[in-house]
């Protein structure tokens, strides 16, 4: 990815900050610290791609890599009022990995127009011979595609958290808008809300994760030269870790099984749908220290995820996602707005957001907090 990112002339110019290892929907990492949101005094950027979000929505630099394993583009994406795609699975090659999270990571990048991010497309997608998911490869280029107006889709929507939990207000309004903007440019749009049992899924995935992060810092102490140890990580890292070691092979594999079931189950209640539109997060920013990595107690930390609760299925199910910021709170903070296409149609994804772009403009707003 980093060579043809090279290859396309990109100039790399630094790191940004993120929580550690990850493993939270915030960026306030003890080791780098708290990155601030360019929008709203203490409130999250968002994460893990937020210091990525912070520098964009900041105007440090038009575009960032970022990293998708259960929101991570498309959350700080939300919080800092920029766009955020997440490919299709297999869009962009994991190697020198053969594969993570089996295909439930992401990589790609956020920016500030939908026209960036098809070019950032365009750059850095393609499977490499023997990678174990490859999509369909249209026939032009990310760019040129998302220039072409769509043709007339149709169009489900929710604003009814599969977890049962509350949606903001302002967030439930940011949805609706966008869904009459569709149906005034002429798509059909209606009503339809997920069949998923949400936390028992979201269980699983998390317990997937944790056996292949064990993995991950299996593999580190062979670069390290010692293995990890408390005193190495935060205390839900730890306790993550700990987690992916003692669960058993079989009960592994039966995780793996069972998310596999569930991202075709997901992929099957939205096949009648070219494009399906959800909140990205359920709530506006938290403050600072809501998502807590001293957390000793992995299931209770990973409680507070809940407001990600429209994101983390698309990780499962392969799908396309992105969040475009459509909606502002009455106090002028982002609220990113999801739509979700069909595997390997990031075209149609793309060609929508360009629409909803021109429709819903948001390149006039600039945060406090501005180059």
């Amino acid at each position: 990815m980093v060579r043809r990112m090279k290859a396309a002339g990109l100039v790399l110019v630094g790191k940004s900050n993120a929580p550690e290892n990850g493993w939270s929907i915030t960026t306030e990492p003890k080791l780098y610290g708290v990155t601030k949101n360019p929008w709203k005094e203490g409130i999250t950027p968002g994460g893990s791609s937020g210091g990525a979000a912070a520098a964009i929505a900041s105007r440090m630099v038009p575009i960032a890599e970022a990293s998708d394993g259960a929101g991570s583009i498309r959350i700080p994406a939300s919080c800092c009022g920029i766009v955020g795609l997440k490919p299709s699975r297999g869009r962009v090659s994991l190697a020198p990995f053969g594969d993570y999270w089996y295909g439930g990571a992401y990589f790609l990048c956020c920016s500030r127009t939908v026209r960036d991010t098809a070019a950032y497309l365009d750059a850095v997608a393609g499977a490499l011979p023997g990678d174990p998911y490859t999509p369909p490869v249209p026939d032009s280029s990310w760019l040129s595609l998302s220039a072409r107006a769509p043709k007339k889709l149709r169009i489900g929507f929710s604003v009814t958290p599969p977890n049962g939990t509350a949606i903001d207000a302002e967030v439930k309004a940011a949805v609706l808008a966008t869904v009459a903007a569709l149906e005034r440019l002429g798509h059909d749009v209606e009503e339809h809300d997920m069949p998923l049992d949400a936390n028992a899924v979201w269980k699983t995935y998390t317990n997937m994760t944790c056996v292949q992060t064990a993995a991950t810092f299996d593999y580190l102490e062979t670069v390290i030269g010692r293995p990890v140890t408390p005193g190495d990580v935060e205390a839900v890292t730890w306790a993550i870790i700990e987690r992916g070691r003692s669960t058993s092979g079989t009960r592994h594999i039966s995780d793996v099984e069972q998310l596999r079931q569930v991202g075709r189950d997901i992929v099957g209640d939205l096949c009648a749908y070219d494009l399906f539109i959800t909140p990205t997060l359920t709530q506006l920013p938290r403050p600072f220290g809501y998502y807590d990595m001293s957390e000793t107690d992995i299931d209770r930390y990973n409680a507070k995820w809940a407001d990600s609760v429209f994101a983390f299925p698309f990780n499962i199910s392969g799908q396309p996602a992105i969040s475009l910021p459509l909606g502002w709170s009455k106090d002028g903070v982002p609220i990113g707005v999801q739509l979700v296409g069909r595997y390997g149609d990031e075209a149609t994804v793309l060609a929508a957001s360009a629409q909803l772009e021109q429709e819903m403009p948001w390149s006039d707003r600039r945060p406090p907090v501005s180059g």
